[in-house]
């Protein structure tokens, strides 16, 4: 009997295992806390110690040389006091399962970042963030050009035109300021302000003008929107460098997800060579073997999002 112990003590924890005892332990804390006039599910340290040597004795006895999920199930049986407790603490053991059953889950969660990473990257370089807005160069300032109509005179009827120049560091500020001519000067008679957006605001700063709306009413103030160059959303021109590093970056990404899910489709069958346990219903080893094609889908969507920002490279132009 000392020989079978000593065996028993030799079987291994892996860690997935850990996740899965320390998942439970958390969801049972948060039940507890959740449901303060209840009677606590409570789980002593000690009765932990004796689950971990059951579930090491239902795999030496599967003739295995380590703890795997399936075993797991028989927490079920081990850790509810009353009757009413026995479908949450079965519940939260299945969930724990699941989520769990992979070693290499942080293989997924690794690829995953690397995916957010290219996304963010491809869409700061490669994407306007927010609209690009024309620009003209007045004496090494860009400004942008903006035509107003006005009166010069309250009771003159003549409708004039002028361009406006307006700085683009003026954009999204609160503060106002006079526009400027195309020689540079600052045009006093009017006085202009963003307002903290980009929708200019014209008004008038001389009593001898009167500024006309789109309709040629006479008015002491005006809106103007700022022509768009390129809008939010669309794709910039970049240097063939940059494309082509992408477009490597993609590529490469997709043949290291390729290769974790064949990875991962040879630990599938391995899994369900040795999964087999005399100790828990058949129903619960195909949960096993669902959260690892679920496992193997998860690396699939990560295929299909890097291939569309494959696509988003492809739409850009090169200059």
């Amino acid at each position: 009997m000392e020989d079978f112990k000593i065996l028993i003590n030799e079987i291994q924890v892996p860690d997935n295992i850990l996740n899965i005892i320390n998942y439970i332990k958390n969801e049972i804390e948060q039940y507890n806390k959740n449901n303060e006039n209840k009677e606590p599910i409570y789980i002593s340290d000690r009765r932990w110690k004796n689950i971990v040597y059951i579930l090491k004795t239902a795999a030496f006895l599967s003739d295995r040389e380590e703890v795997l999920p399936v075993d797991c199930f028989l927490i079920s049986h081990c850790i509810w006091e009353l009757q009413e407790d026995i479908d949450k603490v079965k519940d939260t053991v299945i969930k724990a399962i699941e989520n769990f059953s992979q070693i290499n889950r942080d293989k997924f969660e690794d690829i995953n970042n690397k995916v957010k990473d290219l996304h963010k990257d491809i869409d700061t370089d490669c994407i306007n963030q927010e609209n690009i807005y024309k620009t003209e160069n007045i004496n090494d300032t860009k400004c942008f050009k903006i035509k107003i109509d006005y009166y010069t005179d309250t009771y003159q009827q003549t409708l004039h035109s002028k361009n406006l120049y307006i700085p683009r560091d003026k954009i999204n500020t609160d503060g106002k300021f006079y526009p400027m001519l195309d020689d540079g000067q600052e045009f006093k008679s009017f006085i202009c302000s963003f307002g903290g957006n980009t929708v200019l605001k014209v008004k008038v700063n001389n009593s001898t003008y009167l500024l006309a709306d789109r309709y040629g009413n006479k008015v002491k103030e005006v809106e103007k929107s700022l022509e768009i160059e390129s809008k939010k959303g669309a794709f910039k021109t970049i240097t063939s460098r940059i494309k082509e590093t992408y477009k490597k970056a993609c590529d490469e990404l997709i043949e290291e997800i390729d290769n974790q899910i064949k990875i991962s489709y040879e630990d599938l069958e391995k899994q369900k060579n040795k999964i087999d346990s005399i100790f828990v219903n058949e129903n619960y080893r195909n949960i096993i073997l669902k959260s690892y094609e679920d496992y193997i889908v998860d690396f699939k969507t990560k295929i299909t999002e890097v291939e569309q920002e494959k696509i988003k490279i492809e739409k850009c132009q090169t200059d």
